[in-house]
């Protein structure tokens, strides 16, 4: 079974996966880390060190290991089935459901970014807008929204 290809838009190679060597050591055993999988595990394993931080805990990569072998099983799984192929469902879903759960417990130190406009801004796409067009119920709702993000702007 082959793993999905990295898409264009994702992270490049960091640092930690440079880091790891072609040839690892996983649950005691040596693995050719030239291995399509083993690359993608490699990857998925750096990229959840970074999101705890960088530096993970021994807990936390230990953690780490076993949501990148459940990741490259969902993502094995998913090339089966977008080529047309079946895969057991009932296993899926646990491995999935697996996997869920030991990411939950990785603890990650991503934030979510802040996307709310600036009053500038606001009053920008305010004088683009062509308001007269809209419905009463329409400018209701603009009039709304511009206060939210007023009330949002003054708070923070």
């Amino acid at each position: 079974m082959r793993v999905a290809q990295r898409e264009p838009g994702m992270r490049h190679q960091n640092t930690l996966e440079k880091q790891l060597p072609a040839t690892m050591v996983v649950g005691g055993c040596k693995v050719d880390g030239r291995r399509l999988e083993a690359k993608r595990y490699k990857i998925i394993c750096a990229e959840l060190a970074d999101d705890v931080g960088g530096s993970p805990s021994n807990a936390q990569w230990l953690l780490i290991q076993r949501a990148a072998g459940l990741a490259v099983q969902t993502e094995q799984a998913e090339v089966v089935l977008a080529t047309g192929g079946t895969v057991d469902i009932a296993n899926y879903i646990k491995i999935t459901l697996s996997l869920l759960r030991v990411l939950s417990q990785i603890g990650t130190t991503r934030s979510a970014k802040d996307v709310t406009p600036s009053k500038i801004d606001v009053e920008k796409h305010k004088q683009t807008f062509d308001l007269s067009v809209l419905t009463d119920a329409e400018l209701d709702q603009w009039d709304f929204l511009i206060r939210k993000i007023e009330t949002f702007s003054r708070t923070n």
